[in-house]
């Protein structure tokens, strides 16, 4: 469900190698969105071209490989059309538009969660964050 990468000579208490959460890629069934949802931490973005306010990316079906549009986590959530695949972005639905603005300002403190700490989670704590997320 998300990229992870290993933390080098680190293990939980069973010996296992602890993980980075860099991103968490959310389902449908998850989010009860029609698409997918890619959400990055700071960390991840600061790697990127794509430095600055936090924002996610819709995809129309797999992340990394269909098209997408990113969104500001915000309370007043708007598309940010440097980053996104306009033709995807116009096919949408305005009531399908609306619907991932609900899910983002309905969520949006665990989205500024993520983005601000994430990077410093374990897997359980990623996995809990995704089962507090709000489904609309």
């Amino acid at each position: 469900m998300s990229k992870e990468k290993k933390l080098m000579g680190e293990t939980n208490e069973f010996g296992i190698p602890d993980v980075l959460v860099e991103m968490s890629n959310l389902r449908s069934n998850d989010t009860s969105l029609p698409f997918a949802i890619h959400v990055r931490s700071k960390e991840e973005v600061a790697k990127t071209a794509h430095q600055g306010n936090p924002i996610l990316k819709v995809y129309q079906e797999r992340p990394g490989s269909s098209p997408f549009f990113s969104m500001t986590i915000s309370r007043e959530p708007e598309v940010v059309p440097a980053h996104s695949k306009m033709e995807f972005y116009q096919s949408v639905s305005s009531r399908d538009l609306e619907q991932v603005k609900r899910w983002i300002i309905v969520n949006h403190g665990a989205l500024m969660d993520f983005w601000d700490n994430g990077v410093a989670w374990f897997t359980d704590e990623k996995r809990a964050w995704e089962d507090s997320l709000k489904k609309v």
